[in-house]
């Protein structure tokens, strides 16, 4: 029994001979279906928000802000699963693609941080305008910023790793 669900669990991750791989399939399901949110929440938030709630337009500018970049990472991370399923795994608009995901992480976590300090999302007690660094009602902390600048650096890492084995590769097809 146990021998047969290592088995099933070795089918659905590791299919790359051709077969179709179950993650990869997911994975592009899944980011197809947050694309189409993305882009149609960049269109219709704008006219329900801000003509019956009478939303200020900085608000809109952010939220805007926001939604494009979230909508030019899943963009990007679709471009690389497809090209995954194509089995074009070790090729530089793959390493392009990673580094292009890390730079919109990077500007999503500044847009988001400036969204903070120029509109003052602070959980009460502590609100205060301008504050880089915010704490909870527990005092801790909270690792906003942190979390944007640690995923665009690994997605940076992975686009230079990913550059360096296009090299690797290259340099290999050239040798008899």
């Amino acid at each position: 029994m146990f021998c047969k669900k290592i088995n099933l669990m070795g089918k659905l991750i590791v299919r790359f001979n051709g077969e179709k791989n179950f993650i990869i399939s997911f994975l592009n399901v899944i980011l197809n279906i947050f694309f189409v949110m993305s882009l149609s929440s960049m269109l219709i938030f704008p006219f329900f928000l801000a003509l019956p709630f009478n939303v200020p337009i900085k608000h809109l500018i952010f939220l805007e802000l926001e939604l494009a970049l979230t909508s030019l990472i899943l963009y990007e991370l679709k471009n690389v699963i497809e090209r995954i399923k194509k089995d074009r795994i070790f090729i530089i608009e793959n390493a392009d693609g990673f580094t292009k995901v890390g730079i919109y992480v990077f500007l999503g976590g500044i847009v988001y941080e400036a969204n903070s300090i120029i509109n003052a999302y602070c959980e009460p007690p502590f609100k205060l305008d301008g504050m880089l660094f915010r704490f909870g009602d527990d005092g801790n902390l909270k690792p906003d910023i942190f979390v944007f600048i640690i995923i665009a650096c690994i997605s940076l890492v992975i686009g230079e790793v990913l550059r360096k084995a296009v090299k690797i590769k290259n340099e290999n097809d050239l040798t008899i």
